[in-house]
């Protein structure tokens, strides 16, 4: 699940995206349980897509395809295989720029 904290409370602070720390209880962290028909939280894995693309490229370069089919979460498998190809693509075409900007300057020099 995710966690939420009442921002007024001294000392409250984020402890990564699951928990909070530091007000209420001395820093210790403390469960509490709440239904759904007291609060629902709406979370979106990643509110834009520059940011969808920062993340999962990064976890693109650091997992191999075996380490992918691990990850337990579909939308997280498929977004960093989506990520890979989106980065091999532009690599590709960055390789296809540098090799005509040569061809070009050597044309320019004969």
């Amino acid at each position: 699940g995710k966690s939420f904290g009442a921002v007024g409370v001294a000392g409250l602070a984020p402890a990564g995206p699951h928990h909070f720390c530091g007000g209420v209880g001395g820093g210790e962290s403390v469960q509490v349980p709440v239904p759904p028909r007291v609060a629902v939280v709406l979370h979106y894995e990643c509110c834009s897509f520059p940011r969808w693309r920062r993340k999962y490229a990064q976890l693109a370069a650091s997992h191999s395809p075996a380490d992918t089919d691990a990850v337990p979460f579909e939308f997280y498998r498929a977004s960093i295989r989506l990520a890979a190809a989106l980065v091999a693509a532009r690599d590709a075409n960055a390789e296809e720029a540098a090799v005509a900007e040569a061809e070009a300057e050597a044309a320019a020099a004969a």
